[in-house]
């Protein structure tokens, strides 16, 4: 074997290991290039999810402006209707403007609340006026009751009323009755007590 056979074969065999690299190399970039097309795939279908989320996000404000601007009529022959107290702002208020408050809120609690609401008024605790999440809660609650129930009965707010008594109220007991079933505010009700849900 000469010189010059010696130094082919090298080349040869150093072109064969190169080629073998690029080989390797290439299968490497078809597996990278396959892992990024299923990545840009499963993007695509992620970023049409978002943009059917947003249309329907956009659909459902639409809906709810529509029910808002329902459920405050026009002014007409019935006159303008129920409109919302001022918010009470329980963290600034104390002394007789405080209480002047919560009696309002106890007006609405003992004359439609407990009356109306069975096993949902049950689970508000005599002390619910030592709880500033029941404050809190009773008037937005007793507000929207008003607005619903002390304005003319359209189809919308008949819908509204519906989503009150299903969805809304109930949403608002669970929390008083779990704010107020431990605490140690006030000694339990006598057992004469004329309120069904005095424990």
């Amino acid at each position: 074997m000469t010189a010059d056979d010696s130094g082919l074969t090298a080349a040869l065999l150093t072109l064969t290991q190169h080629a073998e690299r690029l080989g390797q190399l290439e299968g490497t970039v078809a597996a990278n290039l396959e892992q990024c097309e299923i990545a840009t795939e499963g993007l695509t279908g992620a970023v049409g999810d978002l943009r059917a989320i947003v249309e329907q996000q956009g659909q459902l404000i639409d809906a709810l402006s529509q029910l808002v601007a329902s459920i405050a009529p026009a002014d007409g022959d019935d006159g303008p209707g129920y409109k919302p107290r001022p918010p009470v702002h329980w963290w600034k208020i104390s002394g007789d403007e405080r209480q002047r408050a919560v009696d309002h809120l106890a007006g609405w609690v003992d004359q439609v609340f407990r009356p109306h609401y069975g096993h949902l008024a049950a689970g508000l605790a005599a002390c619910w006026q030592d709880h500033p999440l029941c404050l809190v809660g009773l008037d937005v609650a007793s507000e929207l009751h008003s607005i619903l129930y002390f304005n003319k009965r359209t189809a919308s707010l008949l819908a509204a009323q519906a989503e009150f008594q299903i969805r809304t109220l109930p949403v608002f007991a669970e929390q008083w009755r779990t704010e107020t079933s431990k605490c140690t505010h006030r000694p339990a009700a006598a057992a004469g007590s004329s309120w069904r849900g005095a424990q």
